[in-house]
């Protein structure tokens, strides 16, 4: 019985999880000119400042606070390519950042090409080598998003979670490069 409740409660905090683009006053897309996203930031920010809740109850103060908040961590989440793919799937009830119901699960071939990606890495020896990987990486995250932008003007939602769970995938396998680097200069 506490399994059930506990699904019931899990589920209903993803039906009702927050559409940044709506918090932002600002039209769902993945190609979302960044002026755009900073202007509405700055709108919704402007709205909040603790200058223009003075002399208003507590309760109007403290809603413009979780106001704010909210509108920081919308602008973290669609500022990025992959957070904003991630959240335009949310709306549509499919889940690729590793949590909520129904959580797509990366295809095999992903998940061999990866390991592959890593292995290179791996058996990189010099900050050439490493910097080679890493511009493979970064030229493979700028076609992830090319196809991103085409799956979602196509309303393609499938291809565009699989697209963007081998995004998430390849930003992890930048990072590692980037941290390899900074460890090989680091020891010079």
């Amino acid at each position: 019985m506490k399994k059930a409740a506990a699904a019931a409660v899990k589920a209903s905090t993803y039906s009702v999880m927050s559409n940044y683009f709506a918090v932002l006053g600002i039209e769902p897309t993945y190609e979302l000119d960044e002026s755009v996203l900073q202007r509405a930031y700055i709108a919704v920010q402007q709205q909040c400042h603790p200058d223009r809740q003075v002399g208003k109850p507590e309760s109007e103060r403290h809603a413009a606070i979780l106001r704010s908040m909210d509108a920081n961590e919308a602008y973290d989440v669609l500022k990025s390519p992959l957070g904003r793919a991630q959240q335009m799937l949310a709306l549509q009830g499919i889940w690729v950042n590793g949590e909520g119901p129904d959580q797509k699960k990366p295809d095999q071939a992903l998940l061999m090409e990866m390991m592959e990606l890593r292995e290179s890495l791996s058996e990189a020896k010099d900050e050439p080598e490493i910097a080679k990987v890493r511009q493979e990486i970064q030229e493979h995250m700028k076609a992830c998003d090319a196809v991103l932008a085409d799956a979602f003007r196509a309303g393609d939602y499938e291809r565009a979670a699989q697209i963007a769970m081998r995004f998430r995938y390849l930003g992890k396998s930048l990072e590692e490069a980037m941290a390899r680097q900074y460890q090989l200069k680091a020891a010079l």
